[in-house]
């Protein structure tokens, strides 16, 4: 007893610091899991059911609920009348590999009220604002009353100055609106203080005094050895030479000219009105000079502003999802040889567009942007070698000019060709009358005969016999001209040696 009363004494006096011990040696909670973001692995049964794979389904065409394209009614744009909602030649993708159906734009007529299926391009125009109204155009009315204000300013100017030959400085453009650029010159009161109107129109009648001097001045010794072997073609030929003007009025007009535009923003029917030079005179080739280009260059508007880049950086510029311009790494001396090409004039551009138009393996062409890179033309132009290339089926070749079409329709008359022909003829029969007339009856048979013959040898005679005596009469007054330049030359140096020694000695004239 004494055991377990002392046993439970010492229970019971151990006690509490036992429940201590116990609470503080307590485990700490367990960690639980993260939820896994997937269901888990199925468990195989006995039975070992297959687990099928997932497979993908075929892609099946989502129509919409609204609007469905029936197979028995064809689709017709209400505005164009086109047959296809998207153009086919600007889908990227062949129609079969299209799997998204192309559906109708409906728009609601503000007019009728009326609900219209329309194409893609029809329906994006309906959605933008309309353009401005840009009114009617000038009236001939118009025209004539600019010019009449005009010349009466320059009139009004040259009382003011006292020059009658300034009755000539105004500008005389008038397309949308009028120009007045030489007026807007004169008038201005701006700018340096010593610029004043008397000034400004002294300066301009001046070029316009040096134009004349040099225009009346032809090439009248070109440059060939007078000779007697001389052909009929080397006649004619020197002929020509003789109505050219001579390289100083080109070198002047081609630098004056320059100089009006950029510096006093002339336009380029005010800068003819002053230098006296017609279109012909920039752009057109002469038969004479065959070798010799337009003596203005085509200034396109990406050249003008210098963003004509190399052909090397082109590679690295995006045009497209097509990277058209990736060409320029790997055919860099086909793009350089289309660049020069489309320099050289306006039919040459338009073949190069032409060929850069022309679709690799009848799939893709290149885009605007890169071929407005390479060359320098606008969109405009290059949409009408487009239009023309899908007209023509291919043809490369640009079209004929609108003046030619024209002359060829309503070709000139001949009445006056006529005229001097018979006028001729009815010469040489004379000569020939007067001619067998000498001779005796036999041979003004025959002679007659044969001049009824063939009438064109005589004529054909005559006129190498009056160009053989024009030849020789050039070549006289050549040489008489050449003279007369010497003697001149040789009174001037006598005249300024006897003014020295009169300077130089005062009792010369003793």
């Amino acid at each position: 007893m004494r055991m377990l009363g002392d046993v439970g004494d010492r229970t019971s006096a151990t006690s509490p610091s036992h429940h201590e011990q116990c609470y503080q040696v307590l485990p700490q909670p367990r960690a639980r899991r993260r939820k896994r973001p997937f269901s888990p692995e199925p468990i195989a049964n006995d039975r070992k059911a297959p687990i099928k794979a997932r497979t993908k389904k075929k892609d099946s065409i989502q129509q919409p609920k609204d609007f469905q394209i029936k197979e028995s009614k064809a689709f017709s744009c209400d505005k164009c009348g086109s047959s296809s909602v998207v153009n086919p030649s600007r889908c990227r993708l062949n129609p079969n590999q299209i799997k998204r159906v192309q559906t109708v734009r409906r728009k609601v007529d503000p007019v009728t009220n009326k609900v219209l299926n329309l194409c893609n391009a029809c329906g994006l125009a309906f959605s933008r604002p309309p353009k401005k109204f840009k009114g009617e155009p000038n009236s001939h009315v118009d025209r004539k009353r600019y010019l009449a204000e005009a010349e009466a300013f320059a009139k009004d100017v040259s009382e003011r100055v006292g020059k009658r030959a300034a009755e000539r400085l105004y500008c005389p453009s008038f397309k949308n609106k009028p120009c007045s650029c030489i007026q807007t010159y004169l008038s201005h009161t701006g700018g340096d203080e010593g610029s004043t109107l008397e000034i400004r129109v002294d300066s301009l009648l001046q070029l316009f005094n040096t134009a004349c001097d040099l225009n009346r001045r032809k090439n009248l010794f070109p440059e060939y050895s007078i000779s007697d072997s001389k052909t009929i073609d080397d006649a004619n030929t020197n002929s020509v030479e003789r109505k050219q003007r001579q390289r100083d009025y080109e070198q002047f007009i081609l630098e004056t000219r320059q100089s009006l535009r950029e510096k006093l923003h002339l336009c380029e029917r005010a800068c003819q009105r002053i230098l006296l030079y017609s279109n012909n005179f920039l752009h057109k080739r002469l038969k004479s000079i065959p070798d010799q280009n337009s003596r203005c260059s085509r200034i396109s508007r990406y050249s003008s502003t210098s963003q004509l880049k190399p052909i090397d950086e082109l590679g690295s510029i995006p045009c497209c999802s097509e990277s058209c311009s990736r060409l320029a790494i790997t055919h860099s001396t086909l793009l350089e040889e289309w660049r020069n090409q489309s320099a050289l004039g306006q039919r040459q551009a338009r073949r190069v567009l032409a060929e850069m138009l022309t679709p690799s393996g009848g799939t893709k062409a290149n885009c605007y942007k890169f071929i407005s890179m390479v060359t320098g033309c606008g969109s405009t132009t290059i949409s009408s070698v487009s239009h023309q290339m899908r007209v023509t089926k291919g043809n490369r070749e640009p079209p004929e000019h609108g003046l030619k079409k024209w002359y060829r329709e309503n070709p000139r008359k001949q009445s006056n060709v006529s005229e001097t022909q018979v006028c001729k003829q009815d010469q040489s029969q004379h000569q020939g009358e007067l001619a067998l007339s000498s001779n005796l009856a036999g041979q003004t048979k025959t002679a007659s005969q044969n001049q009824g013959d063939d009438p064109n040898i005589l004529i054909e005679q005559q006129r190498r016999e009056l160009e053989e005596a024009k030849r020789q009469l050039y070549l006289k007054q050549q040489q008489l001209d050449r003279c007369q330049q010497i003697i001149d030359h040789h009174l001037g140096q006598q005249v300024l040696v006897s003014a020295d020694k009169s300077e130089n000695n005062p009792l010369w004239k003793v």
